[in-house]
């Protein structure tokens, strides 16, 4: 009688079973991770993103946000 909820993903149900922060470790596991920064901006263009940080700077080809909208959307470019 006990099942774990749905989820839904691309519109479709499908069960996670080890929750979403297993998820998570495991794209992390397969990309660099920068933990508890404060971000000050970001700088999308076609060739790299650019991260301004507290501490440092940083280029990537790509980028995943882990966190509510609401916490990072002064920081994005429009």
């Amino acid at each position: 009688f006990m099942h774990f909820p749905p989820r839904f993903i691309d519109g479709t149900i499908k069960q996670m079973h080890q929750g979403y922060q297993e998820l998570w470790c495991r794209v992390a596991k397969h990309h660099q991770i920068i933990y508890h920064a404060e971000i000050q901006s970001i700088q999308r263009s076609e060739q790299d993103i650019k991260i301004q940080t507290k501490t440092a700077h940083y280029e990537f080809d790509y980028l995943i946000i882990a966190c509510t909208p609401k916490e990072i959307i002064n920081v994005l470019e429009n």
